[in-house]
């Protein structure tokens, strides 16, 4: 025996060859009776290991060879039909397996076996059958149809460097792989129902042939041909149509089978959705105890079963609720805050994966905060971070460092604090004028400028109350915080994307504009399109909406692929974007523009570089410009958005540069870039006029 297994072991080929030429030889060749009873043991044992695979598959995928194992099991199962219909008909004995299915299964009764058998083929058919032929045929035309794009997104990541050659191609294989196994699922169903088809066929000839061979070949009478045939006739049947029920379920499982994600397998899968939800299961356990009160019925089982379902309602609650509480304690509050992303733990200062944002706080602050308010605000900001920007903004994390002072906030990005304040003890935020403070005998301290808030006041939690009761805009602690780490998310947006991000963006168009997607991938490289991404981001553009831009920069790439022009390009296809973000009441843009004097002494000062432009004007001329642009910069009342300047096209890069730099808040537009339905009013200008007075130069050279 050991030298036949050492034969075969790593020969699974010939086994293969052997296995099918044996299925053949079987329906040829009489067989014994006790053969027979192997072969049916084989059969159920075939059947039952592949549910059992099916049900430990973790993808349909993993068990690409099922379509060809439904094929041999189902030739493997006809030959065994023949075999047994062989020995009915001519001996009258199938063996004990048949034997046993037609008289202890059907309880001695003919009638019962047939409706049994009945019962069987038809759930199997009509049930298991055709439902799973239909997802197998969807499944395998969703597959095909979502082919190219997922194709394109593993080119896309190739190029830009996320994944290298050797994942690439195990990717494209497990693609194909993927894609093949759901066309042949979708011919191999076809086997399952022919097979249940088949079952029905070959009852009704075994009972037709078995009388008649019994009454006029054996010459049995009637009543004892029926007897004897019809029982194992059905005993055949059902010893066939069991297993069949089995690959069909099998077949069913498998194509049905969704990835959780988890990892998990499908038990796994089913009883943590199933048994996971407290609520659920209390309120089936009461229904079905109610149940037990109908007159009638046996109300101690269905209050076993009720009571049984609330207990387990019970312990899951229980579960979900510690799992709360851990998640409050200041211990864990980085990683629920996050959502569980990973990073810093309480104490810790520096995020493990770029463009990570972590808030650290002082004790006493991180007790203020309300974490189930803080949440909520979070998941708020990272929301309007998506429709200014265009990019999904990670979670930033909360988390408690010691060596803070205990009313401190630090804002920390890539391990680099980038912003830091103090929020005063027992102090909220008030967004209003002075006036408003004096009129309620409210008293406040300005907020500093520091902080992303206009118009603001600190004031007590008295004081607070009293402003909210007069509609005034009143924000906590966890507010602040939410606010601050927004403002601060927005003005580092170029600093938090990557290719990670531009992968996303890439793979979001190419779900609804394959097309697109793909031309942009071969035209602009990830490289450029970050670059691209990241100079629209400083400048406020948001990246939305995506297929304006992309068609923008499609079309642009047809002259010159320079950052300049790209960036140009995009700005002149979302100027509607671009001006909504900064007009005010009646679509009305209020900004600055350039004195002429002024506008031709910074032209003097453009020098190229290539295909772009830099802006390095004389100190005179570069006094004058921030000193008047920090001035305009504070002249923003309440609630008006970012200062705008308007220049001309061959000014609008350089300058804006220039003005980052130097860390002025002011956005630079270009006339052309004001859309139609929006209107620039002038609230001032920057130039000569305001120079000081003894900068008289420049205004010599610039005429």
């Amino acid at each position: 025996m050991r030298g036949f297994l050492r034969f075969f072991q790593g020969r699974q080929d010939i086994a293969l060859i052997a296995l099918v030429m044996a299925t053949i030889m079987v329906m040829i060749i009489p067989l014994p009776t006790v053969m027979i009873d192997v072969l049916l043991a084989v059969n159920i044992a075939l059947s039952l290991l592949v549910l059992v695979v099916a049900v430990y598959l973790k993808r349909p995928a993993d068990f690409s060879s099922f379509p060809a194992v439904i094929l041999i099991a189902t030739t493997f199962r006809l030959a065994i039909t023949i075999s047994t219909t062989r020995l009915i008909l001519s001996q009258a004995d199938a063996g004990a397996v048949i034997d046993t299915f037609g008289t202890f299964v059907t309880r001695g009764s003919v009638l019962v076996g047939l409706v049994i058998f009945l019962i069987i083929t038809t759930v199997q058919f009509i049930v298991v059958t055709k439902g799973a032929e239909r997802v197998a045929e969807v499944a395998a035309r969703f597959t095909l149809d979502g082919l190219p794009g997922r194709q394109m997104s593993i080119d896309a990541e190739l190029r830009s460097g996320d994944i290298d050659g050797e994942t690439a191609q195990r990717k494209r294989a497990e693609l194909d792989k993927e894609n093949q196994f759901y066309g042949a699922m979708d011919g191999a169903m076809k086997f399952v129902k022919g097979d249940a088809i088949a079952g029905l066929i070959i009852v009704a000839i075994n009972l037709i042939g078995g009388l008649t061979t019994g009454m006029m070949v054996h010459g049995l009478p009637a009543e004892a041909a029926v007897n004897v045939y019809s029982r194992l006739t059905v005993g055949d049947g059902l010893v066939s149509q069991i297993p069949a029920l089995i690959v069909a379920m099998c077949a069913g499982i498998i194509t049905t089978r969704v990835n959780s994600g988890s990892g998990g397998d499908l038990g796994s899968d089913i009883f943590n959705q199933l048994a996971g939800g407290s609520k659920a299961l209390m309120v089936a356990g009461a229904i079905v105890a109610a149940i037990g009160l109908v007159p009638g019925l046996p109300w101690l089982i269905f209050f076993a079963i009720g009571g049984l379902l609330a207990f387990s309602g019970y312990m899951a609650g229980r579960s979900e609720r510690q799992a709360r509480a851990e998640a409050g304690s200041p211990e864990r509050t980085a990683s629920v805050m996050a959502g569980e992303q990973g990073g810093a733990g309480a104490g810790g200062r520096k995020g493990d994966k770029a463009g990570s944002v972590m808030i650290a706080l002082g004790e006493s602050v991180l007790r203020d905060i309300d974490q189930t308010a803080f949440v909520a605000l979070r998941d708020a900001q990272i929301d309007e971070l998506y429709k200014l920007t265009g990019i999904r903004m990670p979670p930033f994390m909360l988390m408690e460092d010691p060596d803070l002072d205990a009313r401190a906030i630090h804002l920390v990005l890539d391990g680099v604090t980038g912003f830091s304040a103090e929020v005063p003890d027992g102090m909220q935020v008030a967004i209003c004028e002075a006036d408003l403070l004096a009129v309620s005998g409210v008293e406040g301290t300005p907020v500093d400028e520091k902080w992303p808030l206009r118009s603001a006041f600190w004031v007590d939690r008295q004081g607070g109350e009293a402003l909210t009761s007069a509609d005034v805009e009143v924000i906590d602690v966890a507010g602040i915080v939410a606010r601050a780490a927004g403002a601060f998310m927005r003005r580092n947006a170029s600093r938090i994307v990557g290719y990670q991000q531009v992968q996303a963006i890439i793979r979001e168009l190419g779900s609804e504009h394959e097309q697109l997607a793909g031309q942009i991938s071969q035209t602009i490289s990830a490289v450029q399109l970050l670059h691209l991404f990241r100079r629209l981001l400083d400048e406020g553009v948001p990246l939305l909406p995506r297929r304006i831009l992309f068609e923008a920069l499609l079309e642009a790439s047809v002259t010159s692929v320079s950052l300049e022009h790209l960036v140009s390009s995009a700005r002149t296809a979302l100027s509607r974007q671009i001006c909504a973000n900064l007009a005010g009441e009646g679509n009305v843009i209020a900004g600055y523009v350039l004195e002429p004097a002024f506008e031709a002494a910074l032209m003097e000062g453009l020098v190229r570089n290539g295909d772009e432009s830099a802006l390095m004007p004389r100190p005179d001329v570069a006094s004058v410009l921030l000193q008047e642009a920090g001035r305009g910069a504070k002249r923003r009342e309440l609630g008006s958005p970012t200062p705008v300047l308007l220049t001309t096209s061959d000014l609008r890069w350089p300058l804006s540069a220039y003005f980052r730099t130097y860390a002025v808040d002011f956005h630079v537009m270009a006339f052309q870039e004001v859309a139609s339905e929006f209107h620039f009013t002038p609230v001032g200008t920057i130039g000569a006029s305001h120079r000081p007075a003894d900068s008289e130069p420049f205004a010599e050279a610039a005429e």
